[in-house]
């Protein structure tokens, strides 16, 4: 009777700590940050007989006198103050040194796939700075700090501006956005993230468990389709029993503290390799738990989900959002499907899991990176739409939701596709831009299984950015990330719309069973066919 009471007070204790936590919507406020920021666009323009000629893939901005003069344009949103702002540029050649003058550009409508000497936007009468460049390879920096603050006070959040070189002779490089192999111009802020307004109430009443990316009905779907040794559902099942994240011996390796530093190939980090590895392994065991009942595979999620839990307190350095969000996506998920099922996972364990999750988490993703390449933002709002549905809170789901809708960010989703399939990353890579594509898409499919349709939004703008993108992966032959089974399954399966694209990149020889990845889990497996049985669907 005793131990009947405390488990009575107990469940009273955690309801009424839910319900304050969704009656409280009063916002956080805004923190101390910086960041580094690369160009959306940058090109370099050149006179004469090329005058006509565009040059926005380039690696090299060369600025020579009267020849040669090159375009940069940044956008740095999320600031509710800025307080300091530093260009920084390593030059490649210095053919003949002398001074660089950087002027304001008059306008941002311009882009580096088809600006041209003889289509180049105007530029201010008088430079912003002027420096003397002397030496190849070496950091300069130009503090444009008063000139940043001024435009983003004002609302303007595009920097647009022109290098050139009055001085008879002078003629310079240096890197490019494209340029992978030095470092690239990169704008450094500081100040204060923007002070986030409560977002429109969007959740639902209650929260449907699971339901994150998999729900019950595609749990009971995929699995007769094993009974029944059905086909590509056999052939997934089976890579997925062999993967190396869902064996026996694995060990997951969690750490106090991640940290990260330097960029690209200078970059030197501790813990996030572990992290990215063990957030695989958590969700790959805990969708075998479901379809299998075999506790190893239970037993193997929680102690990867306990061992982070217990042990991490924070994620640091330049890449934490990045790989907070891919893991948050993994984690919750296999949370969920712990939760919500026999596993053996204790009270107090996902009490500790929950935790993490509001203490280390929460804080890291809650502004986004507004200024980042959206496949960024993209990440985060999923990766918040899946902690809100697994901690029941509708402020985090509101909120993801609200970025997802109206956020300032290139990961908006109507900012990332534009209306003719390209995204914000097209001129970047194909590999970056699946990343971005897929983690929309994954976020839509989230909201849609709990009943709020996103995929519709602008008009179905998300369908045209996949079929897009689709196109160029197919095109340039690119390696195609594991994301594209749930898209086709919607768009084409549940909506009969045509996606031509998406199809050719799904039957390429060999290609299915489409395996594990990061925002969709095993993809065949759990999203091939759905959409052909009724009872699957949204309610």
């Amino acid at each position: 009777m005793k131990k009947t009471i405390q488990t009575t007070i107990l469940l009273i204790a955690v309801m009424a700590a839910f319900c304050a936590c969704n009656r409280n919507r009063q916002m956080w406020k805004p923190a101390q940050v910086s960041i580094g920021v690369e160009p959306n666009d940058d090109a370099p323009v050149n006179a004469g007989n090329a005058a006509s000629i565009n040059f926005g893939q380039d690696k090299t901005l060369t600025v020579a006198h009267g020849q040669s003069i090159a375009y940069l344009k940044f956008f740095i949103p999320g600031f509710s103050r800025i307080d300091s702002a530093v260009l920084r540029i390593q030059t490649k050649e210095v053919v003949s040194p002398g001074p660089l003058s950087v002027y304001p550009v008059l306008f941002h409508e311009w882009d580096e796939s088809t600006i041209t000497w003889d289509q180049r936007p105007e530029i201010a009468s008088t430079p912003l700075f002027t420096l003397a460049i002397d030496d190849p390879y070496k950091l300069y920096e130009i503090d444009l700090t008063d000139y940043v603050a001024q435009k983003s006070a004002k609302g303007d959040y595009y920097i647009s501006l022109c290098f050139t070189a009055e001085q008879q002779d002078t003629e310079l490089s240096f890197a490019s956005v494209e340029d992978y192999d030095n470092l690239k111009p990169r704008f450094m802020v500081s100040g204060l993230t923007l002070q986030q307004t409560v977002p429109p109430a969007c959740a639902p009443p209650s929260f449907t468990h699971p339901g994150i990316l998999i729900t019950k009905e595609q749990i009971d779907f995929v699995r007769e389709k094993i009974s029944l040794d059905a086909s590509p559902w056999r052939e997934a099942f089976a890579a997925a029993r062999s993967s190396e994240n869902a064996q026996s011996n694995y060990r997951p390796t969690p750490m106090d503290t991640l940290t990260f530093s330097g960029y690209y190939g200078y970059s030197k980090s501790r813990g996030y390799i572990e992290l990215a590895r063990d957030a695989r392994a958590a969700f790959s065991n805990a969708q075998l738990w479901v379809l299998t009942d075999s506790s190893r595979f239970a037993e193997k999620a929680i102690e990867i989900l306990n061992a982070w839990s217990e042990t991490n307190k924070a994620l640091t350095g330049g890449n934490a959002k990045l790989s907070g969000a891919t893991a948050c996506i993994q984690f919750c998920n296999a949370a969920e499907l712990l939760k919500y099922s026999n596993s053996g996972w204790q009270p107090a364990e996902q009490e500790n899991f929950a935790h993490w999750l509001r203490s280390v988490l929460w804080p890291l993703l809650r502004d986004f990176v507004p200024a980042y390449n959206g496949n960024w933002d993209a990440l985060i709002g999923q990766g918040l739409i899946s902690m809100g549905i697994y901690l029941d809170d509708a402020l985090i789901f509101d909120h993801a939701v609200h970025y997802y809708l109206h956020g300032v960010g290139n990961g908006r989703m109507s900012y990332y596709v534009r209306p003719d399939g390209t995204t914000q990353e097209t001129l970047r890579d194909q590999g970056h831009e699946q990343m971005g594509i897929g983690a929309l898409a994954g976020f839509a499919e989230t909201a849609w299984n709990q009943g709020l349709d996103l995929y519709s939004a602008e008009s179905n703008r998300l369908l045209q950015g996949i079929e897009g993108t689709a196109k160029r992966v197919v095109e340039t032959n690119c390696l195609r990330l594991p994301i594209w089974e749930s898209m086709f399954n919607h768009y084409h399966q549940r909506l009969d719309l045509d996606m031509p694209c998406t199809e050719k990149v799904l039957n390429a020889s060999g290609y299915r069973p489409e395996g594990y990845g990061e925002y969709r889990g095993f993809s065949t497996l759990f999203f091939y066919g759905l959409a052909k049985n009724p009872e699957i669907g949204r309610k």
